[in-house]
């Protein structure tokens, strides 16, 4: 301002003074000039637009550490395949991610050092001296890029990438500036292996496929920690474009970027000359391999029971792979076999009967057939025949109704409706032993026990057993139930049947080798968890399971010409065959194993040759016979079953002077076609009640009649068995808010369901 004036004043003044040129002052008065002063003038705007730039750039980092978002939320949103391996940790199996990523989560212990070495040489030769940014990489980026006047190269560091993995954003100068300042504060939080190790996990590598270990499966089949130096070099150079050097399709774009990453490795001298030359010479012949899959159902299965707490996790599963090959020729054969019969799938299960660990499990014939392989077997739902009596004279035994040796009568009658059930046999023996009527597996004795025991409690120990997928309207099938009526799984029948290895008590089997191991994707924090369905807890009495144990060890399946001579001993074998011919069921046990074997068509189609004995039991009979620990001297008495004599191997009825139990009478008996009626007496139906939720709570009367008194009336409420009246007789209930369905049903099969609501 002051210079403006001095300006103003001289202009002014020389208005009204003349200057001689013959003046004493030699000097003239200096004439202003515009042109002195714009050097001046730059300097001091410059200085002024780096100080609003510099304020601009402080303000904009600030914000942007404000915003910053939580690491381990980022983390999170980045998913990985689920990784399976069998017994002794070898890899069997993996899932896509919900995206449908193929991305396996390693340590960096498990990847090859060459692999790292050839990934920061092309990516981040200074990744361990910088923090996240690399200043000197910047200025030579923008010093070329100016040059040319277009972008030749980029500054991007391995935290600047991650960031940009864990956090995508727009492909601008502001976006670049948010990812460096995410790139600092990741180098701010975590170590540099930490870094390098989510990189590697997280780095696309073409097409779906992210991460370098799925990568070295996919294009050489291996895993990252076996490749060659000439195999990392390559798979190292894919994240710079991965569509672009994806080697299966573009291999001379791949070979390119490789042979320049060799080279920078032995410029660096971190490779010899012999190591760069031989490498050099490796043709590029990387194909997309498939995984292979040792029990594609078995993995399939225990993905889905998976805790989902984490999106990634390796579960070490139990699964043997020498057993799970075992079990898949020995029914491969038998189904061969039997092909021609209209026989074309089968499902298995075998397991340790004590530690319930799952060895082997086949749910298809093939799991690649294009028109049911895909189906699990294993888990479908399907009737079960005849394997469900044996848990039927388990309950008769423990309520000392019957022993081994009780009279039961196998004779002709009608039941509900006229129902008239025969044997397989299609002949009836009239009086037989308890031992006789299990092990010939008639229906008339079982029928007799399951009336007499009464519906809703035969149900309870069922479903007690592992038969937990029972359905809610189970007791809708009334006395069908002891025959098959309802559907089950062969997974649940496993359990069933190891209740009764296991002497009784109930424990789940067991997926998982000690512990499934989460990774919140750092792999040196890991969590344990256990796929588990139900604390152990008794179901039968000891000496009750000993009982069936020993008849089920009867049963003469090794006269079979075909594959004899067998001694298998304590084998324990029960059959099942469904209404129609449409399943055949074999499950057997000893102190060792248990085996459930399937055989039958998806569609429902039956076959003549669908019958346990003839299509199920040599399958059982095999593997009994080839599993290595039947080999092994150990005692013939199982740990848990009291010895038992064989020298009776049958019962002859004749020879019985005086059985050890009496004669057992159903205590409910109709010989006759008529069917008893029941009626409703409360509550009425489609009734609306009021819950005045008072202390204690609201009680609900269920009563109802019977035309004939001795008659048990079984009461359900939503499924769930409440007692059991008599005709005329009160039941309590606890009102509960919400629809409800009741259903009341007789020990002969007669229901009625009615529905009430509770407000």
């Amino acid at each position: 301002m002051i210079e403006v004036l001095n300006r103003f004043k001289f202009r002014k003044n020389s208005k009204t003074k003349k200057i001689s040129i013959y003046s004493s002052d030699p000097t003239p008065p200096p004439i202003p000039s515009s042109r002195s002063s714009l050097p001046g003038r730059f300097l001091r705007l410059s200085s002024r637009g780096c100080g609003f730039l510099l304020i601009v750039f402080v303000s904009l980092f600030i914000i942007e550490w404000i915003r910053l978002p939580d690491l381990n939320q980022l983390l999170r949103s980045k998913s990985s395949s689920l990784i399976i391996t069998d017994r002794w940790g070898e890899f069997i199996d993996l899932t896509l991610t919900p995206d449908d990523r193929l991305a396996m989560w390693v340590s960096l212990e498990e990847i090859h050092p060459k692999v790292i070495e050839a990934t920061l040489t092309a990516e981040d030769q200074r990744f361990y001296d910088h923090g996240g940014v690399d200043l000197q990489a910047v200025s030579r980026a923008a010093y070329d890029n100016l040059s040319n006047q277009r972008i030749i190269s980029g500054a991007s560091t391995v935290t600047m990438q991650l960031a940009r993995l864990l956090r995508p954003l727009p492909r601008s100068f502001y976006g670049k500036f948010r990812e460096m300042v995410l790139a600092l504060h990741i180098e701010n939080n975590w170590d540099k292996e930490t870094i390098l190790e989510y990189y590697l996990n997280f780095a696309p590598y073409g097409g779906n496929v992210y991460g370098v270990e799925a990568a070295s499966r996919r294009y050489f089949g291996k895993s990252a920690k076996e490749l060659t130096l000439s195999e990392a070099a390559l798979i190292s150079g894919l994240p710079q474009s991965p569509s672009r050097l994806r080697p299966d399709r573009y291999p001379q774009a791949a070979k390119k970027r490789r042979d320049w990453i060799l080279m920078r490795l032995y410029e660096l001298k971190k490779v010899t000359q012999a190591q760069y030359e031989r490498s050099l010479q490796r043709e590029v012949r990387p194909r997309f391999h498939s995984i292979d899959k040792t029990a594609p159902h078995f993995s399939r299965w225990l993905a889905s029971k998976m805790p989902r707490i984490s999106n990634q996790a390796n579960i070490h599963s139990t699964l043997d792979p020498d057993l799970q090959t075992l079990a898949q020729s020995v029914l491969s054969e038998e189904l061969e076999r039997m092909s021609s019969d209209g026989i074309q799938n089968t499902a298995l299960i075998l397991a340790e009967t004590q530690s319930g660990k799952i060895r082997a499990w086949i749910g298809s014939q093939d799991f690649n057939d294009p028109e049911a392989g895909q189906v699990d077997g294993a888990i479908s739902e399907r009737s079960p025949g005849s394997l469900l009596k044996p848990f039927l004279f388990t309950l008769a035994f423990e309520k000392n109704w019957i022993d081994e040796n009780t009279l039961l009568d196998d004779s002709p009658r009608y039941y509900r409706d006229g129902y008239r059930p025969e044997n397989f046999s299609r002949s009836f023996k009239g009086k037989v032993t308890a031992s006789e009527a299990l092990r010939d597996s008639l229906n008339i004795p079982t029928l007799d026990l399951l009336k007499s025991m009464g519906l809703g409690e035969v149900i309870e120990k069922l479903k007690d057993s592992g038969l937990v997928s029972l359905r809610k309207n189970a007791q809708l099938s009334g006395l069908t139930l002891g025959l098959g009526g309802v559907d089950v799984t062969l997974y649940e029948l496993m359990e069933a049947y190891r209740t009764l290895g296991n002497g009784g008590v109930y424990s789940p089997l067991v997926a998982t080798e000690s512990s499934l191991q989460k990774s919140t994707h750092d792999s040196r924090t890991q969590s344990k968890s256990r796929i588990t369905l139900s604390p152990n807890h008794r179901v039968f009495s000891q000496e009750a399971v000993e009982k069936v144990t020993s008849i089920l060890q009867e049963v003469g399946f090794s006269t079979q010409e075909r594959l004899a001579p067998l001694k298998l001993p304590d084998l324990a074998i029960k059959t099942g065959t469904s209404f129609g011919l449409r399943d055949a069921w074999a499950v057997g046990y000893n102190q060792d194993w248990t085996i459930g074997v399937w055989l039958g068509n998806f569609d429902g189609s039956a076959s003549k040759e669908l019958v346990g004995r003839k299509a199920a039991v040599p399958s059982i009979l095999s593997l009994f016979r080839l599993l290595p620990e039947l080999n092994s001297k150990r005692s013939s008495t199982p740990s848990n079953l009291a010895s038992t004599s064989k020298d009776n191997q049958s019962l002859n009825l004749n020879s019985l002077t005086t059985p050890k139990a009496p004669y057992f009478s159903p205590k409910e008996s109709f010989n006759n076609p008529s069917t008893p009626s029941i009626q409703w007496v409360t509550p009425p139906h489609r009734a609306t009640i009021l819950h005045t939720q008072r202390e204690g709570g609201d009680k609900l009367i269920l009563r109802g009649t019977s035309s004939i008194p001795e008659i048990k009336l079984n009461w359900f409420i939503d499924g769930s068995y409440q007692g059991q009246t008599r005709s005329g007789e009160n039941l309590s209930w606890l009102l509960k808010s919400g629809a409800h369905t009741i259903t009341l049903s007789t020990n002969t099969g007669h229901t009625e369901t009615r529905t009430i609501f509770v407000k």
